[in-house]
């Protein structure tokens, strides 16, 4: 099981009308369709055990042209060899990040083409790694 974290959004891709709930619903929804495990937001917020999927979006102007990088990691406890009781977060094995540059027309469009690439890319490592994982939601058939 995972969660659903959205990191750092730029001002003006808030602007363009990208925000953490669109964000975090659309990918929570995209994973539970490819059969994996999604905590809700609240349980992820009361357990910091869970490993959570962070999305970071960045969207630049100039112009003429847009710059975007989205940027998905992994995110898990982790404990120090050198000391087990040093307990922190770390990206242990899948991070990705893609971007482009293009005009005004079709922004959202392409981010969100762009973000369901990498969330495919995501759930197919995930379940190569986790084929246990994959299980039907709490109140699902």
């Amino acid at each position: 099981r995972i969660g659903v974290q959205v990191g750092e959004i730029s001002p003006l891709a808030k602007e363009k009308g990208i925000n953490r709930k669109y964000l975090r619903e659309n990918i929570e929804s995209k994973l539970r369709s490819d059969g994996i495990y999604v905590v809700s937001h609240d349980e992820l917020e009361k357990n910091s055990e869970i490993a959570y999927l962070l999305i970071t979006v960045l969207l630049s102007y100039n112009e003429p042209i847009y710059s975007y990088v989205l940027m998905l990691s992994l995110n898990e406890k982790v404990h120090m060899v050198r000391d087990p009781k040093i307990i922190s977060n770390a990206i242990p094995w899948w991070r990705i990040m893609k971007g482009e540059h293009l005009g005004n027309l079709g922004l959202l469009q392409e981010v969100d083409k762009t973000l369901i690439q990498l969330i495919n890319e995501f759930s197919r490592d995930y379940v190569a790694v986790n084929p246990a994982a994959i299980s039907i939601q709490p109140g699902k058939r």
